[in-house]
């Protein structure tokens, strides 16, 4: 919205880069400033500048001050940067003490932070006897996929933020000589020298500023074929790749034959504003891609990594490799954090092994313990996890190019790249041990079968303070971030093989850490393999806690354990936090207080906003300018007189139900049949309710709809197919724009013969209810007068949020395939689905929100929305809605009670609606509006295609949008889709069961006065449960339930057919 306020976050840049002489000399053993052989006593900087330390340098855990200068581990450059990270990766307050590079980083002092065990298990291999394979079985895991995962084809990628150096590319194992050619766009280089791509050497702005004696330099090289590499940069990336900026989740994709170009720019140190950090200031959150400091003297294996190097370098020249490679940065939004106390999720598979390195395990995720900064020391003196393997697949240095520093909440994956060196030893005994042949097999982009996670852990100078919540709960939401998958199925939920992450220099405690990932692991829904090379203890010991916390199953829970997992109305961020854009509020920034609870909301007020707003993003207001007649009069002035006539009438008490009627025919501009408005309250009113509603009650509508251009000074957004979008508003706002629909004023939005821009949306206006037409009808007008006449007594003060969810395709689950327990099932016939309180409730919803609500429809959905009128508004904004998408009702107020269904509802009087309030303002009151497919002919559900259609609308319905109590708790649902819509009640309880299973939520099915139904259930219920049946079990009757030629209920086939005869 324009006239909405919004903020972007700017982080925060401090210039605290002052040292004192002592600090510098005590700190990198150099007196005088001047290099000398001793070892650096600060591990992790090997400059010639070290910070002067501020007092908000004192180390603490998620401080996010503005001004401070932290010490940032894992950089290897002249400055400390600029700009200051949140994490500052210490619990102590003893300011910043030299730290080393990351967890297990030598320097030149030895290896005295891991345990000699472990050192020699490195140097000299595993002993006989001294290795343990415990847990799950090693190949279920890596089989889970043994091929290289399928993406999609390069040419349908449309995302933005998958960037792509190279032309669409199909790789053909038929064909492997076949190359990826660069994208080449004409002047590439001319608009690229800005923060957002990295600052190539051959850019024109960049020669220009060579002094002679560096393009000597350059020229003059003598190594031809790297030279060549450099020389050709502008012909292999024709373009400069995107920095990875933090908060991104971006990618970029590009040919082996680019990285090597890119890495010989390094070899030779041409990546502007790198070596030299005096002349550097954006280059502060990144690593120095250049080799120069590789180059300086060191310990020996600073010469074996150049070792590595130089093999590489030596095998791209003898013939380029023809392949692709990728890199990911993932951001996980805070609102996807778990909630680890309240988690239900089963502990996860788990295979444990000292037999075997993290990157000898094939068809995994593998971990790469890294430095905030990717790559930590690897062109310095580090020599650890990381380190060796950026050293033996040197592609992953063209991550130093592009990746800025990592949040908590980060990660980096690289895939597609090769191993090139075989090594030896660990740390100071690492050595080079000649060539490696990769045979990974590649996906159809041409990327090796090599999937790693760069996730950095905390450096705890003092060991003890790892052992408190905060440090506790940043490791899982680093570890989380690392494991959670980025789709459903085989293709992204492949096993985890991690180890001893951030333990060693970085002391950190092997046996919580193994916890932490484990944790992870688990809640991601991904196997996890363990890989303590040569730390048998450790694995004996892992072994023992899995084999006991495994056996702890839970068991089924009660009715009142479903609705007291969040007792309290769902907490959520406050509003002046929210930087969403699709988030949109038509009010100013509220908080609810319980102690003023007669505050309300504002409206937000911006000047001229109905001026530009003729659009089809937004509500098209019959207060707009753009309403207008066809000879361009003022449609708005029209209305306005007409009101102020009725309303004049209404308070002089002369006002008659034609008068009504005949304002309603001026407003719409012609006549209609409003026969069942006039017996309502002509015949079925009493004397004195007719008086009080002509008077009073239809004065206060009529100042409504006056008013709406200032109750609502800004259109509402639509919220539109395919968007993920929220509108949130008062109660206030609601009644205005209800007042507009109870005088049928929206333009476009009426049934209409002729179709017109608007017709994939509900009509909005309320001319259809007042029609002829059956008893129900006036039933309904009933509830919805009775509301405007709540809302003249006392106007309500708070909020509601309208919001419509689309899932991702990535999202989906592989329902075959699918592992997930069954969820707990409460089952009642007592209870109507609006009486189940703390829960989301569902709505039967038509595909056209609101479905006949507005017409002659008197089922669930239409008795939902009639007894609560402020879901009225949901029709003027929502448009139809697809099968991967849902749409949210949160906040909105009883008014009426009723009795009766369908040709027997009966408006029964007031309700009064305690239901408390969240910190927004809402009534604790989810409902979810899920469209089923409606059956004409019954047979045609009996296929796979209409199940896996209904399955898929369901979990997007109960897929939380969120961790922990405030958006995991349960469901009530009931016969979902049957009745006129002719579902089959048993299929569709299955389907909803499965898809609440797979959102790992529990389910109260409340099938009302449905004894046979729910007692029948049951008993399924209780069988499977005995089974550990799974999701996919479920998946699997269903498509054998189909099969059948003469088929009773699926209930009755489930209960004869074991799980085990699926198998």
């Amino acid at each position: 919205m324009g006239c909405v306020p919004s903020s972007q976050s700017k982080r925060p840049k401090s210039d605290n880069r002052q040292m004192s002489a002592e600090q510098g000399s005590q700190r990198q053993g150099r007196p005088n400033d001047k290099r000398s052989n001793q070892t650096p006593q600060h591990p992790e900087r090997h400059d010639n500048h070290e910070p002067k330390q501020t007092p908000g340098q004192q180390e603490r855990f998620n401080n996010r001050e503005p001004k401070q200068a932290p010490q940032h581990l894992g950089r290897f450059d002249n400055h400390e940067p600029k700009q200051a990270p949140h994490h500052l990766g210490r619990f102590d307050n003893k300011g910043p003490e030299p730290t080393p590079q990351h967890q297990g980083r030598f320097d030149n002092k030895g290896p005295e932070p891991i345990e000699e065990e472990n050192i020699d298990a490195f140097e000299n291999g595993a002993q006989a006897g001294a290795t343990a394979s415990r847990g799950a079985s090693f190949e279920s895991i890596t089989n889970i996929c043994s091929q290289p995962p399928q993406v999609e084809d390069m040419q349908v990628i449309g995302n933005e933020n998958s960037i792509f150096m190279i032309e669409p590319f199909k790789y053909n194992p038929s064909q492997p000589d076949r190359a990826p050619n660069p994208i080449n766009v004409g002047n590439g280089y001319d608009d690229r020298w800005d923060e957002n791509h990295l600052h190539m050497p051959c850019s024109p702005k960049y020669v220009d500023a060579y002094s002679q004696e560096e393009k000597d330099r350059f020229l003059r090289v003598t190594l031809p074929k790297m030279c060549d590499l450099v020389l050709t940069l502008e012909a292999v990336c024709p373009q400069a790749p995107p920095l990875l900026r933090i908060g991104s989740n971006r990618s970029v994709t590009m040919s082996q034959k680019q990285a090597a170009s890119l890495l010989a720019c390094s070899f030779f140190c041409l990546f502007p504003n790198s070596s030299n950090r005096k002349q550097s200031q954006d280059a502060d959150n990144y690593q120095n891609p250049n080799f120069d400091r590789l180059y300086a003297n060191g310990p020996p294996q600073k010469m074996e990594k150049l070792k590595c190097i130089l093999n590489y370098f030596r095998r791209v020249t003898e013939k380029m490799p023809n392949g692709v490679i990728t890199f990911q940065r993932y951001m996980l939004p805070s609102r996807s954090y778990p909630s680890w106390r309240d988690s239900s999720i089963d502990l996860g598979d788990l295979h444990l092994t000292t037999s075997k390195k993290i990157e000898e395990v094939q068809n995994t995720l593998q971990a790469d313990f890294a430095n905030k900064y990717i790559g930590g020391g690897v062109l310095g003196s580090g020599c650890v996890q990381e380190e060796i393997r950026f050293s033996i697949c040197p592609e992953m240095l063209v991550s130093l190019l592009v990746c800025e520093v990592m949040e908590d909440n980060e990660c980096i994956f690289l895939i597609g790249c090769e191993q090139y060196s075989s090594y030896r030893g660990y740390a100071h005994s690492f050595q080079f041990d000649g060539d490696y042949k990769d045979t990974t097999p590649k996906d159809k982009w041409g990327r090796k079968w090599c999937h790693l996670v760069a996730m950095d852990a905390i450096y705890f100078q003092n060991p003890s303070t790892q052992y408190n919540m905060k440090a506790i709960d940043r490791e899982l939401i680093k570890a989380y971030t690392s494991f959670r998958p980025l789709g459903k199925g085989p293709n992204y939920e492949f096993g985890i093989t991690t180890g001893n992450w951030g333990c060693g220099a970085f002391n950190g405690d092997k046996q919580l850490k193994a916890i932490i990932q484990w944790m992870a692991a688990s809640v991601a829904g991904r196997p996890l393999i363990y890989a303590a090379f040569g730390d048998k203890k450790l694995i004996e010991t892992f072994y023992e806690i899995y084999a006991i916390l495994k056996n702890q199953r839970a068991t089924g829970v009660s009715f009142d354990d479903i609705i007291n997992i969040c007792p309290d109305p769902p907490h959520v961020t406050d509003m002046e936090q929210i930087q969403d854009e699709n988030s949109i509020f038509m009010i100013s920034p509220f908080k609810f207080d319980p102690t003023h609870p007669e505050r309300e909301p504002t409206s937000v007020y911006c000047q001229n906003n109905y001026g530009h707003r003729g659009d089809m993003n937004h509500v098209h207001m019959p207060c707009s300018p753009h309403n207008t007649t066809k000879d361009k009069k003022s449609v708005w002035s029209l209305i306005c007189k007409s009101l102020i006539e009725l309303k004049n009438m209404c308070d002089t008490d002369t006002a008659t139900v034609e008068n009504l009627t005949e304002t309603i025919q001026n407003c719409i501009r012609h006549r209609c049949d409003m026969n069942s408005l006039e017996k309502l309250i002509n015949e079925i009113y009493s004397i004195d309710e007719r008086r009080h509603f002509m008077s009073t009650v239809l004065s206060n509508i009529c100042s409504l709809a006056l008013n709406v251009g200032l109750v609502c000074p800004q259109p509402l957004p639509l919220l539109r197919t395919g968007l993920n979008r929220s509108v949130t508003m008062s109660q206030k706002q609601v009644a205005s724009l209800l007042a507009c629909s109870f005088f049928c004023l929206f333009p476009n939005r009426s049934y209409s013969k002729h179709r017109n821009k608007f017709s994939s949306f509900p009509h909005a206006n309320f001319i259809s209810l007042y029609k002829t037409g059956h008893p129900k009808n006036i039933e309904k007008l009933k509830c919805i007068l009775h509301y405007f006449r709540r809302t003249t007594e006392e106007m309500p003060n708070g909020v509601i949020t309208i919001r419509r969810f689309s899932l991702p395709k990535q999202f989906l689950p592989i329902w075959h395939k699918s592992h997930t327990s069954l969820c707990d099932l409460h089952l009642t016939t007592s209870k109507k689905i609006e009486e189940v309180q703390n829960t989301l409730q569902a709505d039967f919803a038509n595909k056209y929100i609101g479905g006949g609500v507005l017409g002659s429809g008197c089922v669930q959905e239409e008795i939902r929305f009639s007894i609560c009128p402020e879901m009225l508004v949901s029709l003027l904004v929502c448009e139809v809605m697809e099968d991967n998408e849902c749409i949210f009702l949160i906040g909105c107020e009883q008014y009426s009670s009723y009795k009766g269904y369908a040709h027997s509802f009966q408006f029964d009087g007031d309700y009064r609606d305690t239901t408390p309030k969240n910190n927004w303002g809402r009534k604790w009151c989810h409902l979810v509006a899920m469209d089923a497919i409606y059956f004409r002919d019954p047979s045609k559900q009996y296929n796979m295609k209409a199940v896996d259609r209904e399955l898929i609308k369901a979990y997007t319905s109960f897929y939380p949008l969120g961790r922990g109590p405030n958006y995991e708790f349960g469901i009530t649902t009931g016969n979902w889709g049957c009745g006129a819509f002719n579902g089959d009640r048993y299929l569709k309880a299955i389907i909803q069961w499965m898809a609440a299973s797979e959102a790992k939520r529990p389910l109260i099915y409340a099938a009302y006065r449905n004894k046979n139904l729910v007692n029948s259930f049951n008993v399924v219920y209780e069988y499977l449960k005995d089974q550990k049946a799974t999701v996919a079990d479920l998946y699997q009757y269903i498509q054998r339930y189909l099969t059948q030629v003469e088929r009773g209920t699926l209930f009755e086939y489930i209960l004869n057919t074991p799980v085990s005869f699926l198998k």
